[in-house]
């Protein structure tokens, strides 16, 4: 706000020998634009177009600004209500909050006070806390979050193209372990957070409980770290994938025994704790190939010789052994081969 009395000083002062009206009339009509810029230039008005247009009704932080099954007049009138807010100068929520709390109305269930509201006008507004609001919508960022996490386990890896790197899955699943401990250890920390400002332990439960998210709080309470684990319908879709492209399967036994070992380590995980898994000693070395070199070329055989082997068998023993064996040996030799 000092800015535009700075421009109408500047612009009167700039040329003293012009007529003293026209400098300020033109010094005003900059300075009222400074004031107005913020609130109606291009990333604004542009984002606001974009919400209502290209994303058909929804926020890019993924609000829905009308229902996409509404009657076409209600759309339009959501848009203008929703392009109105965006774009108003000025206080104007604070100004709807000061008057509902004159009125003695509630603004999305929630009532104001009018000395908060007063103070709200010189940027002191009281902001009170609401422990349930906040850890609900902390749960669910959580599973948001988590959604993302576990996809970073199988990027790339499914596109239908042969994956050479074998540790391609083993490494994305750490990071995305990581980011879920950093994901879990937050929640901790809220956890802990409204049990010292009051919260009492059967109220967060069911604040899990109410958004399904029981295993969660368990967890959260025992300060343990859950690690993602690989379902058998990932496990048949990855091996299905393969046989039909005739690709290698980038999640085979070598890889499912090393996720094992990685996922039974991540249980002894705490939380706010640093990462107990070092990448580098899970890492699959190369299969190695046979080094063994190829058979020197043999010469043919002697087929006279091979003709007059049956005449040596015919006691049913091999040379050797008709030399070197006893009578008995032979005997207990063409037993156990059903000859006698």
């Amino acid at each position: 706000m000092i800015q535009p009395v700075q421009t109408t000083l500047s612009q009167v002062s700039r040329d003293l020998d012009k007529p003293l009206v026209p400098q300020l009339l033109d010094g005003m009509v900059k300075s009222t634009a400074k004031i107005f810029e913020p609130f109606i230039q291009e990333s604004i008005w542009t984002g606001v177009v974009l919400d209502i247009l290209a994303r058909n009704g929804r926020t890019k932080e993924g609000r829905q600004i009308w229902n996409p099954r509404a009657e076409p007049g209600d759309k339009f009138a959501a848009s203008i209500e929703y392009a109105a807010k965006e774009l108003s100068p000025g206080s104007r929520e604070q100004l709807i909050r000061l008057y509902k709390a004159l009125t003695d109305q509630t603004v999305k269930g929630e009532k104001y006070e009018i000395p908060d509201e007063l103070m709200g006008l010189f940027g002191f507004r009281k902001v009170p806390l609401n422990l349930e609001k906040t850890l609900n919508f902390r749960i669910q960022e959580f599973k948001r979050n988590e959604r993302d996490e576990r996809n970073l386990i199988y990027q790339g890896t499914r596109t239908g193209d042969p994956i050479d790197d074998e540790n391609k899955i083993i490494r994305q699943y750490i990071e995305a372990n990581k980011q879920r401990l950093e994901t879990f250890s937050k929640m901790r920390r809220l956890y802990d957070a409204v049990k010292v400002l009051g919260m009492r332990d059967r109220k967060i439960s069911e604040e899990f409980k109410d958004r399904n998210a029981e295993n969660l709080y368990n967890f959260i309470e025992n300060n343990k770290f859950k690690p993602f684990s690989i379902s058998e319908n990932v496990i048949e879709a990855y091996a299905k994938d393969a046989k039909e492209k005739g690709i290698p399967n980038p999640l085979n036994r070598r890889v499912l025994r090393t996720l094992g070992k990685i996922e039974r380590a991540l249980y002894r995980q705490r939380l706010n704790k640093d990462f107990v898994i070092n990448e580098e000693d899970y890492l699959l070395a190369p299969k190695e190939t046979s080094m063994v070199p190829p058979l020197p070329e043999q010469p043919m055989p002697n087929v006279s010789v091979a003709q007059q082997a049956p005449n040596v068998m015919q006691t049913g023993l091999t040379p050797t052994e008709q030399a070197l064996l006893s009578e008995e040996e032979r005997m207990i030799a063409l037993r156990n081969r059903g000859l006698v």
